[in-house]
């Protein structure tokens, strides 16, 4: 299974608790008013009968709606509901004490639904509900409250029961719900492992590389530098890899990497400086230009200007020129 699929079953899950669980409070509902209705507290039987009104309707929205469309009612849904109890909290609080711990079924229902934040302010308003309902149970008192202590023991047993079976249903969810997000933990893991396995070889492969052409090279200026083969024109990139045991790819490779630049630029760069070196040292004085170019591997001049100035910035002669004008500055 892979991680759309199982994300795709956790947003039907998540649909199928919320429709669990409103179906679950409209089924309270209705035991509530029955129950009312049958020991003659009709005032709070139609209370609950319109609850139960209400819940069936959110069942009826909710029924072929997707989790998302869903999710935005959950919160103001649960604060009704929650207001709901409240009512039943300030007037039976001191006979029926149980009431309170629908209250904590609340933030029980979203732990696996919301973010640590969301969980921790439905905690605190609970906290709220539950201190106001003590408090309010003091000063608001019901009166013509006909319910005798044995009709109290029948309200208590029946709410111990329905909180228990709200309690075993809200844990299935959780625990199911729970177990698919471990699942989709896993695959995550195992996905984000994968790639940074993947990332860990190729940058031992680069390292790897890098160290090879870092060797290649040094042995590239170490060839050149100690044989002077570049100052043949016809020299090439396979003669210089027959010289290092290597081939052509390698080369051109470990010259790009070191210089951006490719073999021909790289070995005209040490021709040029040959060729500089050799007019430094008024080498003009006794040879023409072309016995210079032709002597470090040129064999036009139009390819040793070209190279020249792509290298200098100037052509050969207005070096020469620059060179010139350098030693009657220095003369003068």
């Amino acid at each position: 299974m892979n991680e759309t699929y199982l994300k795709g079953e956790l947003q039907n899950l998540f649909k199928g608790y919320v429709f669990a669980y409103v179906l679950f409070c409209t089924f309270v509902c209705l035991i509530y008013t029955v129950l009312y209705q049958v020991l003659n507290f009709n005032f709070i039987s139609i209370y609950c009968f319109i609850n139960f009104l209400f819940s069936v309707a959110i069942l009826v929205y909710i029924y072929k709606k997707k989790f998302h469309e869903i999710k935005p009612f959950i919160n103001p849904y649960l604060v009704a509901t929650t207001l709901h109890l409240l009512l039943f909290g300030i007037l039976f609080l001191d006979k029926t004490p149980v009431v309170l711990f629908w209250y904590i079924l609340i933030p029980y229902s979203i732990l696996e639904i919301y973010s640590g934040r969301t969980l921790l302010y439905w905690c605190f308003y609970i906290l709220f509900l539950i201190s106001l309902s003590i408090v309010s149970s003091y000063f608001i008192k019901m009166e013509n409250v006909n319910l005798s202590m044995d009709d109290f023991k029948i309200v208590n047993i029946t709410l111990i029961f329905l909180v228990i079976a709200g309690f075993i249903i809200i844990t299935y969810y959780n625990n199911k719900i729970k177990n698919l997000k471990k699942k989709i933990h896993l695959i995550i893991k195992d996905r984000e492992e994968y790639v940074l396995s993947n990332i860990q070889k190729a940058d031992i492969k680069r390292k790897i590389r890098e160290a090879t052409y870092e060797n290649l090279y040094n042995k590239i200026i170490v060839y050149l530098e100690a044989s002077n083969s570049y100052y043949n024109f016809d020299f090439s990139l396979v003669q210089l890899a027959n010289a290092l045991d290597t081939n052509v790819s390698y080369i051109s490779q470990a010259i790009r990497f070191h210089t951006d630049t490719n073999f021909v630029s790289f070995i005209n760069k040490y021709r040029i400086e040959k060729a500089k070196e050799m007019i430094r040292n008024n080498i003009l004085e006794k040879h023409s230009l072309y016995y210079v170019y032709s002597s470090v591997g040129f064999k036009h001049q139009s390819t040793f200007n070209k190279a020249f100035k792509h290298q200098e910035g100037i052509t050969p002669t207005e070096y020469i020129k620059m060179l010139n004008e350098d030693i009657r500055d220095n003369h003068n």
